[in-house]
């Protein structure tokens, strides 16, 4: 072989490893990029649904609080309706011994008076 025909078949072996490095060079710096954009689109995702998540929890959280509030004011209700009955019933049985003790001096009036 002649040192031309060498020189040429060795440079373009040189040439064609140096390509073949830069193309891999690139090609890795390609999925580099694209393995970040797809880890930065997961934490992006992750950080949506833990917000998501937290504004449920919150969401929910008051929910039981108003219904807490609503069932405690249910049953003061109930108390209040409760003491009232209670009231009634002691002013009518007030107003039953007063009945009796007044017939109880009529009657003892009237015997009196015989």
């Amino acid at each position: 072989m002649e040192p031309v025909t060498l020189g040429l078949a060795g440079g373009g072996l040189v040439g064609g490893l140096l390509l073949g490095l830069f193309g891999r060079k690139i090609r890795d710096r390609k999925k580099i990029k694209s393995a970040e954009a797809v880890a930065a689109q997961i934490v992006k995702q992750a950080k949506d649904q833990a917000h998501h998540s937290e504004n449920q929890a919150r969401n929910r959280a008051r929910q039981i609080e108003q219904e807490a509030q609503r069932q405690a004011e249910r049953e003061a209700r109930r108390r209040e309706q409760e003491v009232r009955e209670l009231e009634r019933r002691v002013k009518d049985k007030e107003r039953e011994l007063e009945n009796k003790i007044q017939n109880a001096e009529t009657r003892e009036n009237r015997a009196k008076d015989v």
